[in-house]
């Protein structure tokens, strides 16, 4: 078990849900989809929660697998959090950008951002013997790469 890889992954998980419980309340999480049109709402939620699932289930997978390096485990630690720190200030940006507060490009660069830590996670499950990290952490970077940073990015 990589219990620094766990600790990290459920503490920033929290995180996640706390800012956005926060921000459900205060905004209309509909005015997010930016231009999208609505006949894509559903089809591009059930998508990013299936990439966001595939993410987290190889995420889980390698953390709870054999015991791995130092540097492959804190390089994982170090996507997790720099995944999730983007994935906070996301809500908050694209709310600032429909509203016409600031550039979409900032919502744009910070979907972009996402593909890096996702592609370190692939990279790393693709060098371990874990295949269900490695085909869910793909799945999770093509959905990433394909969908959030160039459809929703482009579109938004």
């Amino acid at each position: 078990m990589n219990r620094d890889l766990l600790a990290c992954l459920v503490v920033f998980q929290m995180l996640l849900y706390a800012v956005y419980a926060v921000f459900a309340g205060r905004i209309d999480l509909t005015k997010l989809w930016g231009a999208i049109p609505r006949h894509m709402h559903t089809p591009g939620t059930a998508l990013a929660a299936i990439g966001y699932l595939m993410l987290l289930v190889a995420l889980f997978s390698l953390s709870l697998g054999p015991l791995m390096s130092n540097v492959r485990e804190w390089t994982l630690v170090s996507a997790v959090m720099m995944f999730f720190v983007l994935q906070i200030l996301y809500v908050p940006f694209a709310s600032l950008a429909v509203s016409g507060d600031v550039d979409k490009n900032i919502v744009r660069g910070i979907l972009l951002a996402c593909v890096i830590p996702v592609a370190i996670v692939a990279g790393v499950a693709a060098k371990t013997e874990d295949k269900l990290a490695t085909v869910c952490a793909s799945v999770a970077l093509l959905h990433f790469t394909a969908f959030d940073a160039v459809y929703y990015g482009f579109f938004f």
